[in-house]
């Protein structure tokens, strides 16, 4: 009797899959320079950095990809999508804004994203991370005026932005990556980490400005 065909699998980087939108954003902020502690951007972050970076094989781990004809073609529509759209629009942002106001930009949709970061801090039982991104939180929306500016990451301060989020819970929780996915505008993905990018989406403050069930009706 034959065995059941083997499910293709794919090498996968432990770090966490990225968000493919983000990319726009990357492409158009500039690098800030070193001799100014305290300007770059929260926000300034690789997160469209798959299959671009060697990463060390210590650091990877080779997981089930039964999904592959439909990741291919996921992938193939974002690098489209990439190069036809968010990049053109990305050098638009970057040539009408100069770069001062391009990191302020990131400044402030990243202390946005704080709350994300001091919940899964708690949830991970890490109250330094935790009181970090609390004071960070302070800090920024009220010296950095409203998150515009980050002087809690300046020298002076040095206070680390915590990169955690609920997928980096779960796995600390024991929850494992799952099969390997590749979602249309969002990137790389795994079961483990879509469901983390769901609780993320409501612990983001914007989320319920405009919340996703009232685009149900």
């Amino acid at each position: 009797m034959p065995l059941p065909a083997t499910p293709a699998v794919a090498s996968y980087s432990l770090e966490q899959p990225s968000a493919f939108l983000q990319l726009a954003k990357d492409e158009a902020a500039s690098p800030v320079t070193a001799d100014a502690p305290g300007d770059k951007a929260e926000g300034d972050e690789d997160d469209f950095d798959y299959g671009t970076d060697d990463v060390p094989a210590a650091e990877q781990v080779t997981i089930a990809d039964p999904w592959e004809p439909f990741n291919r073609a996921m992938f193939t529509f974002n690098d489209r999508l990439y190069f036809w759209v968010l990049k053109p629009v990305a050098e638009g942002y970057s040539a009408v804004l100069p770069e001062p106001a391009r990191v302020s930009v990131g400044n402030f949709f990243s202390n946005l994203r704080a709350p994300i970061r001091f919940v899964n801090c708690v949830l991970q039982a890490n109250l330094i991370g935790a009181s970090t991104e609390l004071f960070r939180f302070m800090l920024n929306s009220t010296i950095g005026l409203a998150g515009l500016f980050d002087p809690a990451g300046g020298e002076e301060i040095g206070l680390v932005r915590q990169d955690e989020d609920f997928g980096q819970t779960l796995g600390s929780y024991g929850v494992g990556q799952g099969f390997y996915i590749v979602w249309p505008f969002l990137g790389p993905s795994s079961p483990r980490d879509t469901v983390g990018m769901i609780g993320d989406y409501f612990s983001y403050p914007l989320s319920y400005l405009d919340p996703w069930y009232v685009w149900l009706g």
